[in-house]
């Protein structure tokens, strides 16, 4: 795999849902790249951009802090 950013495609937003225990948000859309949070399963979220291998997201905790970053899709469901 090449380590070119993938090319980011813009989406009407949709909810999306972490299907496994823990699903890392990730500050680029790579696997190796700065942790912003991590979401626990069932834990809803809205897409806003996708790449080939990854979803940007942006997500609002219980205490209202705004988190935006990339989730592995195949970590989740839309």
């Amino acid at each position: 795999p090449s380590n070119k950013p993938q090319a980011e495609q813009t989406v009407s937003e949709t909810k999306g849902y972490v299907t496994v225990d823990c699903a890392n948000v990730r500050k680029e859309a790579a696997k190796d790249s700065e942790i912003v949070t991590a979401l626990t399963k069932d834990t809803s979220f809205t897409i806003v951009a996708e790449t080939e291998e990854w979803y940007k997201i942006k997500y609002t905790s219980i205490d209202n802090v705004v988190y935006e970053g990339y989730i592995f899709k195949s970590l989740v469901k839309k």
